[in-house]
């Protein structure tokens, strides 16, 4: 999701333009939207693994649980920082090998744990058995995002039973999201009218096939997960939209104002996921650059919301197994203590260090980028 080069952005002032403001300030509140979306994540999931109903945000809004509306501000967050880190790169190598280097590593350490730690620990199967077993080597390929949730015996008695990692599935949305930002870019199509083009089209598929005429339980539907991957990507294209906007953009706190009373307004109407759609990019960029100079060096130690995200679900699936029903506050503050020294030495000793080869100066392969892309 939006893990990405937020790290060194902008910032800006109500009536200040982004690219203005990005030549005087290079701090930003990425770092922190992020960590407190992961952290919302964590909440919003402590429910039904607990084998829980009633999620609070959920019924608050009517029509988007908590997790729901931070895995959109990270695809906001993420399409705005990825088309700007294709506009940057030398060369699709150059790109390909950024987003690679940012997705994979930590999802591999997580997948490799669970699959060999975890699992032969907790599974109800013998050692033998567990390593034998077909599904264990095939909870491997989540390392290349062919997504299985599943491990031999692991997490049969939970509320939510089998899932080791129920968070990943958005990953290949989001490796989709950067195919698309490259095939776009390549083509030199990264414009306002061909984003908002690709945005009506997703919208008209939103509301049509999938909302209208309700085809999102088709087999086809679900086998690719066609209905998330359009909701995501249309916040995803709204965050690169307002990327390619910035030399023109104004992002106002009245503006902001505006826009967070309509979306108060309209919790628990039909017009509400509308509003949601319609809001929640402007409100986001807005919150990234407002003028928060302590929020800006909230990342200085690192960025752990990767790890939260990652490790957060195997993390309360153990705590179920292990501890059984519990308070959903106290869940959740534990899984929360367990899970960030986990994200920690994530980031320290496998996200940053593969960071680091981004900037290494390696000779560019893979095609040119067109001039003036």
């Amino acid at each position: 999701m939006a893990w990405d080069m937020g790290r060194k952005g902008h910032s800006m002032g109500d009536s200040k333009s982004v690219a203005r403001a990005a030549e005087a300030d290079r701090h930003n509140n990425f770092d922190f939207l992020r960590f407190v979306a992961a952290s919302l994540v964590l909440v919003s999931h402590s429910y039904p693994l607990l084998g829980r109903s009633d999620e609070p945000f959920g019924a608050f809004l009517g029509y988007e649980s908590g997790g729901g509306v931070a895995v959109a501000i990270f695809f906001v967050i993420s399409g705005y920082l990825v088309t700007g880190s294709f506009l940057r790169s030398r060369s699709i190598g150059d790109y390909i090998k950024k987003r690679s280097l940012r997705l994979l590593p930590a999802l591999c350490l997580v997948v490799v744990l669970s699959a060999f730690v975890l699992g032969p620990i907790l599974s109800t199967l013998s050692l033998r058995d567990y390593v034998l077993h077909p599904q264990t080597w095939h909870y491997l390929r989540n390392c290349v995002l062919y997504i299985g949730y599943h491990l031999p015996g692991v997490f049969t008695e939970n509320p939510y039973p089998h899932a080791v990692n129920g968070s990943i599935w958005t990953l290949p949305v989001e490796a989709v999201m950067y195919i698309l930002v490259l095939l776009l870019g390549w083509g030199r199509l990264i414009t306002p009218t061909i984003l908002l083009s690709a945005m009506l089209g997703l919208a008209l598929l939103q509301f049509t096939l999938i909302d209208y005429f309700d085809l999102s339980h088709v087999v086809l539907f679900q086998l690719f997960l066609l209905a998330p991957s359009v909701k995501l990507g249309l916040f995803f294209l709204s965050g690169s939209l307002l990327y390619v906007l910035r030399e023109r953009l104004s992002v106002r706190s009245d503006v902001a104002c505006v826009m967070v009373l309509a979306l108060v307004g309209t919790f628990r109407t039909s017009i509400g996921p509308l509003i949601f759609q319609l809001t929640l990019p402007y409100l986001t960029i807005w919150a990234a650059h407002a003028n928060l100079k302590r929020l800006s060096r909230f990342g200085r130690y690192g960025d752990f919301s990767y790890g939260i995200y990652l490790f957060a679900f195997p993390v309360q699936q153990v705590l179920v197994h292990t501890m059984g029903t519990l308070h959903v506050g106290l869940f959740a503050l534990l899984t929360f203590l367990i899970t960030l020294p986990l994200a920690v030495v994530s980031w320290y000793w496998v996200e940053k260090p593969a960071l680091a080869w981004k900037t290494r100066p390696l000779r560019p392969w893979g095609p040119r980028l067109p001039v003036g892309v």
